[in-house]
């Protein structure tokens, strides 16, 4: 079945299967390599966003060079990893970590949840009233702005991650955050 014209996927077209339905990464997609270098565990409730997102943002501050912008961006998708964690999880603790590797000039967050099931990039349909609130658009986001994502399963759940880069090599011009500027 094809998706019909006035919809418009938040997953490309080799991440739906043949009824348009969304196929979420490969469970095996662990976090780039880093160290763990931050962790906060929170309740799993939407008041602590504000906490994620401080942290988030004081952390990479502190142990990355990433410009202020690439801040703005990783805390964006944090943000939606957490919502995403917090929607799916009715209670326990959701854990941020934030991952860093110099020497590949990258960072990592993952959102661990207790949940196990993968996550599922919604398919959004344009003229739909049920598609009309805000829900179902994070995971495209994550895909659009982070050099990668994906998930794991974790022993108690899963962990969903995003990497972007923390910045240039010196002397280079600033690397785009976006996969498919690498293509």
């Amino acid at each position: 079945m094809e998706l019909p014209s006035t919809c418009t996927a938040a997953v490309t077209a080799d991440e739906a299967d043949a009824r348009g339905a969304p196929v979420p990464r490969a469970p095996a997609a662990p976090a780039p390599p880093g160290q763990v270098v931050a962790e906060l565990r929170v309740p799993a409730d939407g008041s602590r966003a504000h906490a994620v997102r401080r942290f988030v943002r004081e952390q990479l501050l502190h142990h990355t060079s990433a410009p202020d912008h690439t801040a703005d961006d990783a805390v964006l998708l944090a943000n939606e990893l957490f919502t995403n964690a917090v929607r799916h999880t009715p209670a326990g603790h959701i854990a941020v970590r934030l991952v860093h590797d110099p020497r590949h000039r990258t960072f990592a967050v993952l959102v661990d949840d207790p949940d196990p099931r993968p996550p599922a990039p919604a398919i959004r349909c344009a003229g739909n009233d049920a598609d009309a609130g805000e829900s179902g658009r994070g995971l495209a986001l994550v895909a659009g702005f982070a050099l990668d994502w994906g998930w794991h399963p974790s022993g108690t759940g899963k962990s969903v991650w995003f990497a972007m880069c923390t910045g240039p090599e010196p002397g280079q011009p600033p690397p785009h955050q976006r996969k498919d500027s690498h293509e």
